[in-house]
């Protein structure tokens, strides 16, 4: 049933709430709570996960519900309509070859996931729904008939054969999934490209930003123990993972050439290249490591200029990176490589190289010829690509979609 007529979605999400960054499939689910019953099923984790890190605030503030299937709701802060659901734990199958087994173990772990959203069902007395498997096509295509959504989406946000672990069974089984949804969403050009040949229908819904959240920061609001990093120089900036995507050879060169400056990194190593590069050995380089979402906008209010420093490879031409819209909505000035067509759309209001020398330079030109007017250019760009935004166009795209079905 429907409470005070308001949809209910359920999102299967591949990051968990409580991952070390921001994430689309979480930011997309709190944005659609404003207005509606969301339920945000956690990616299961598997037993391997739950031994090895047994100890972790992730697993034992699960441990309840990974063990007994009890304690499994939790409500989000700050989003009331929003209900975390934390499946029991599932058996780990990616080594296994594509054979038998791995379709019999998988079939159990959807059995135990429906379980966990069957609950559900009966908890909150759901009958009609919008099913939203958000990057983890490893669940739900075993799904029992029983299992009728009235809408059933897929949601891609990156090329998933581009990522060495989940490639091993993800290629094939995002293909089915997109197969058995009533449509696709991409979060990037490229990807409506790579993956129009396999969905229904595929539509185009970019990355966006916190727009009110970032904003509402300005400058004189540091975080105390950065406030005084540089000590009088200039800080140019990068937030986000710190993993394969980054161009370190240009980083490292970038960085020797701006000796009077500070280069601040803000988020969570996933790749052993960085510690290789050598780049946080450098004298002027600053890391300070993952840090809460609460914390990023200030953080980034102590940056002069910011930087997206993506190598430019098959892996990098499907993203639309959501750091470009938190940077531009603090009118931050932006230097990054063309790694993608959606980065190019953003030319009027960033700067744009790709070789070291010329990236260089245009750190320059961004410091140097930064002024209130250009601020607010980018703070005015970066209100046209907030969640809000991006929640309107996912119903326009529903009331589209519904409109066709009638029509044939």
């Amino acid at each position: 049933m429907k409470k005070n007529d308001r949809e209910n979605i359920i999102v299967l999400g591949l990051p968990r709430w409580d991952g070390r960054y921001s994430s689309t499939s979480l930011s997309l689910a709190q944005e659609l709570s404003k207005q509606n019953n969301v339920f945000y099923i956690d990616n299961p984790f598997t037993v391997k996960e739950v031994v090895t890190n047994f100890r972790s605030k992730q697993i034992r503030s699960r441990l309840m519900a990974l063990l007994y299937g009890s304690k499994k709701y939790k409500t989000a802060d700050g989003f009331p309509n929003l209900t975390y659901v934390t499946p029991r734990m599932v058996i780990p199958v990616n080594f296994i070859p594509v054979n038998r087994l791995y379709d019999f173990f998988s079939s159990l772990n959807d059995k135990l996931v429906y379980l966990c959203i069957n609950d559900l069902f009966k908890m909150y007395e759901i009958n009609d729904f919008i099913f939203i498997n958000s990057y983890n096509p490893f669940y739900s295509l075993k799904f029992p008939s029983s299992f009728r959504p009235s809408l059933r989406v897929y949601h891609c946000v990156d090329d998933i054969s581009e990522s060495k672990y989940v490639a091993r069974h993800g290629v094939r089984l995002e293909k089915r999934i997109m197969r058995v949804s009533d449509f696709t969403l991409a979060t990037s050009k490229e990807l409506v490209k790579l993956k129009t040949s396999h969905s229904k229908r595929i539509f185009y819904l970019p990355n966006a930003a916190n727009f009110k959240y970032f904003q509402k920061y300005s400058t004189d609001k540091k975080i105390e123990n950065v406030a005084n990093i540089g000590s009088g120089k200039s800080v140019i900036g990068y937030i986000g993972n710190i993993c394969h995507r980054l161009d370190y050879q240009l980083l490292f060169e970038v960085i020797k050439k701006h000796r009077d400056k500070v280069f601040l990194f803000v988020g969570p190593v996933s790749n052993a290249e960085v510690k290789e590069s050598g780049v946080f050995d450098l004298p002027n380089v600053i890391f300070v490591g993952s840090k809460p979402m609460k914390d990023l906008p200030k953080y980034l209010s102590r940056m002069d200029c910011t930087i997206i420093p993506f190598k430019r490879n098959k892996l990098t031409r499907s993203i639309y990176p959501l750091k470009i819209n938190e940077y531009l909505s603090m009118g931050k000035p932006v230097v990054s490589t063309v790694f993608s067509e959606d980065i190019h759309q953003f030319k009027e209001y960033i700067s744009l190289e790709n070789d070291s020398d010329r990236f260089s330079r245009a750190i320059s030109k961004e410091l140097n010829g930064d002024d209130n007017e250009k601020q607010e250019r980018r703070i005015k760009v970066a209100s046209t690509n907030t969640w809000e935004s991006r929640a309107e166009e996912f119903w326009n795209i529903v009331k589209k979609f519904k409109l066709e079905q009638a029509s044939q």
